[in-house]
């Protein structure tokens, strides 16, 4: 199955490497274990030039795979199999019920055989995987079963991509679900607990991600259509990366991401039955810059934790060492990459 990770279970393999494939650019971290301490062995960015993705998917092919081949050349030979993602938006997720009986082949077989009970927005050839969750509550004879449907041509793209540049996806992971098991592993390493309802706002490049954990599980998760590209004003007078740093807010797009926030909100709420949100967070590339987290903490009259991945990480050499100091001030955006590549050491 293509999407191993919807099981929380500990990997067989030891897969390492995170490649976390953004709107803008590509993040890769490789983590391994010593006497207990998660270790950082290799940390790398490499820029994507405007229009190699759109809407997520790869459109410059060549722009794409010579990124990868050139983020081939600082991941250690040896490490070859990775864990990628794919969004929310790229995917339909549902909890159905079949009967108790059917075993996990007869469970694929009936899915892809009856698609309109999982999706119906969907066109074209698609991928398929499930996770059977347990016994249904109300009817013992059912079992209730996680389904996630993809593009195959979403899924295909990016794999023979990597296998032709040295890679082999080895997990696609959900987007939401490395989000997750990076805040587990940052509060972990800070000796902190997820204990509680926390609201993150992980803002991207393009878009951003409202997820709600509660005890540090993600129980909701909404897409939002705007990112750092619309709530940043770049300074025209700059065309390198620092230009952000001294940008003006776009506080039409702030005002608007704020909108979508306080739906999100409500959604939630009459969801889980009014359960409040006790923490807020924001991780990702928009968390970088403190003015937008500022406007939107006054906005909302909330405290905002900004997250730093990368700040507890030991790093295995001098090398390392010296690209974690390099990166810390835009860490944030190695925030999915952090959380595929901790799959198993957590």
């Amino acid at each position: 199955m293509w999407l191993k990770a919807l099981k929380n279970l500990v990997c067989r393999e030891k897969l390492y490497l995170g490649i976390d494939i953004g709107s803008s650019s590509i993040k890769a971290i490789v983590l391994f274990k010593l006497a207990g301490e998660m270790r950082l062995m290799s940390l790398v960015i490499v820029p994507l030039s405007q229009g190699t993705l759109k809407n997520k998917e790869v459109y410059g092919v060549d722009e794409f795979e010579s990124a990868l081949k050139s983020l081939r050349q600082f991941i250690p030979k040896p490490v070859k199999k990775a864990v990628i993602a794919i969004t929310g938006s790229q995917v339909i997720t549902k909890v159905i019920q079949v009967d108790r009986s059917l075993s996990e082949i007869e469970i694929e077989y009936y899915l892809y055989g009856n698609l309109k009970l999982v999706t119906e927005k969907m066109a074209g050839e698609v991928n398929i995987d499930f996770v059977v969750l347990g016994k249904n509550k109300i009817d013992e004879n059912l079992k209730d079963v996680f389904v996630v449907v993809a593009k195959k041509n979403l899924i295909d793209s990016r794999t023979a991509a990597l296998k032709r540049c040295g890679f082999e996806a080895a997990v696609v992971d959900l987007e939401s679900h490395a989000i997750t098991r990076s805040l587990q592993l940052e509060f972990s390493l800070a000796k902190q607990d997820l204990i509680g309802v926390f609201a993150n706002l992980h803002i991207g490049e393009m878009t951003s991600l409202f997820m709600m954990l509660v005890d540090g599980e993600l129980v909701f998760s909404r897409e939002l259509n705007i990112g750092v590209s619309q709530l940043i004003n770049k300074n025209a007078d700059e065309k390198n990366a620092t230009a952000k740093k001294n940008a003006l807010l776009n506080i039409s797009a702030i005002e608007k991401l704020l909108a979508q926030l306080r739906h999100c909100q409500q959604s939630y709420l009459a969801i889980f039955d009014g359960q409040l949100i006790e923490h807020w967070i924001c991780s990702g590339g928009g968390s970088h810059f403190s003015e937008l987290v500022t406007y939107i903490t006054n906005s909302l009259n909330v405290n905002i934790q900004v997250c730093q991945p990368l700040n507890r990480l030991v790093a295995s050499d001098n090398k390392v060492s010296s690209a974690k100091q390099n990166l810390m001030s835009v860490q944030g955006s190695f925030q999915v990459a952090l959380g595929l590549a901790a799959r198993g050491l957590v």
